[in-house]
């Protein structure tokens, strides 16, 4: 089965994550925690207040299956590198899309809001690791705060169980076809161009 590195083709406005939607089955099978579920911290009624979800976003070099739209029994994987997921992070906050957010691909919520959002550095000094979040170094790690009640305990009783995001990107294979295919028409142009010299002569 073809395993596809996703990458930014940055020469495109729209490419990278435009939202984060909330799902029951996250595809980096990576659940988020609420914040006011954690029992042993001193905050908890403060964090019971606050409606934070907390949970990994992308995951580096983890396969994620997909099934191809155009034979729906066939599948392949699809994978983010470290480099990539922090350029996705970075633009996901340079481009302000820290409220849109949507549920199950399919509903846009409203009330929700990126309030923190970081690379996991370290694997053991970490504030994801504090909080019981498990993910490898290079994961793009996300607090949302759920000021949508409906949504909000919709992730307390279980039907909403982690993050997936939503977005635009390239794989690998297409760009080096398309850069091979721009080295081609520059040779082509090039050669154009000296047999015109020639006629000219």
């Amino acid at each position: 089965m073809d395993l596809i590195e996703l990458i930014l083709d940055e020469t495109k406005q729209e490419s990278g994550v435009n939202a984060i939607s909330l799902v029951y089955k996250p595809a980096i099978k990576m659940p988020f925690i609420a914040l006011s579920e954690q029992k042993e911290y001193k905050m908890q009624e403060v964090d019971a207040k606050r409606r934070i979800l907390m949970g990994a976003v992308l995951v580096p070099e983890q396969p994620i299956f997909r099934k191809d739209p155009k034979d729906p029994d066939k599948g392949y994987y699809i994978f983010f590198s470290k480099e990539t997921i922090s350029r996705v992070s970075e633009l996901f906050q340079k481009n302000s899309y820290q409220n849109e957010t949507t549920e199950e691909h399919k509903t846009k919520l409203s009330g929700n809001t990126i309030v923190e959002t970081w690379i996991k550095e370290h694997d053991i000094h970490d504030k994801s690791r504090m909080h019981g979040i498990d993910a490898p170094v290079g994961s793009w790690i996300v607090s949302m705060k759920c000021e949508d009640d409906e949504t909000y305990q919709k992730a307390l009783k279980g039907e909403l169980t982690g993050f997936s995001i939503e977005g635009f990107f390239a794989d690998k294979m297409q760009i080096k076809q398309s850069e091979e295919q721009s080295e081609d028409e520059r040779i082509y142009n090039e050669i154009l161009r000296i047999l015109k010299d020639d006629d000219a002569k």
